[in-house]
């Protein structure tokens, strides 16, 4: 396909009864991402330190140096220049709430490939607390060749400079802290307008990997049983202290 197809939804590991799903939806400015010749989300080894146990984003979910790969043109059909508002919306879902979740974004750089420039931003870094708040970010690691950005209303990572896929350079580790979210969320896209030129990349890649958190614990039969006994004492107190009709009781 030339253009950015319907909305995609993957399962992609289980872990401790959690199943992580990742979503993508792309946008009319976004051509290919979903291409027979560079598909997008892939299974690829962009970055040197994709070796984790959490690195679980390979085929099947079999750990090692493995990351999934987002592959984006964002080059216009036509007149070769960046397409005004492409983005690639990438959502990661969890079936239980999960804390102090940690990853780490691969190759997030900018530099000259396929026909022209290209530079990797990474935007709206968000959690979705459990009742229905967004949650930033409470810490972002800078690679050496990117930058980032941590407000009430944005979270992002911009490329600085040139990173090959098999160093770190190009690595950000993104931190939440222990507000409960049940999903996550960020944009992949570009610059307005690239520098030196009209040209643009036909094909940048970014990756995400090595996620790390802890599941949010159900209450116990015990908390609930301890709540009923609660509730069950307080009606005795009533009952001892006032009549069948509510009124109080004399001794």
């Amino acid at each position: 396909p030339t253009t950015a197809q319907a909305t995609q939804q993957t399962n992609v590991a289980t872990i401790n009864g959690n199943t992580v799903s990742i979503k993508f939806d792309g946008n009319s400015g976004t051509n290919n991402f979903f291409s027979t010749a560079a598909p997008s989300p892939a299974v690829g080894t962009n970055g040197a330190t994709g070796t984790g146990t959490n690195a679980f984003y390979s085929n099947g979910g079999i750990l090692g140096q493995k990351a999934l790969q987002i592959i984006a043109d964002f080059n216009e059909a036509t007149g070769g220049n960046i397409a005004a508002g492409s983005s690639i919306l990438v959502t990661i879902f969890f079936t239980r709430p999960i804390s102090n979740l940690s990853f780490t974004f691969y190759d997030v750089d900018n530099g000259t490939y396929n026909g022209g420039p290209y530079n990797d931003v990474v935007s709206n870094i968000f959690g979705l607390g459990t009742g229905g708040a967004s949650v930033p970010p409470i810490s972002i690691a800078d690679g050496t060749t990117n930058g980032h950005v941590i407000g009430a209303n944005s979270a992002s990572i911009t490329a600085t400079g040139n990173s090959g896929q098999n160093v770190a350079d190009g690595n950000s580790t993104v931190t939440f802290g222990s507000t409960p979210i049940t999903q996550f969320t960020f944009t992949y896209t570009d610059t307005a307008s690239p520098a030196g030129g009209t040209s643009h990349s036909t094909l940048q890649i970014i990756a995400l990997s090595d996620l790390s958190f802890t599941t949010v614990p159900e209450p116990s039969i015990w908390a609930l049983i301890g709540v009923g006994g609660a509730l069950a004492l307080g009606w005795t107190v009533r009952r001892r202290f006032h009549g069948p009709d509510g009124s109080p009781s004399h001794p």
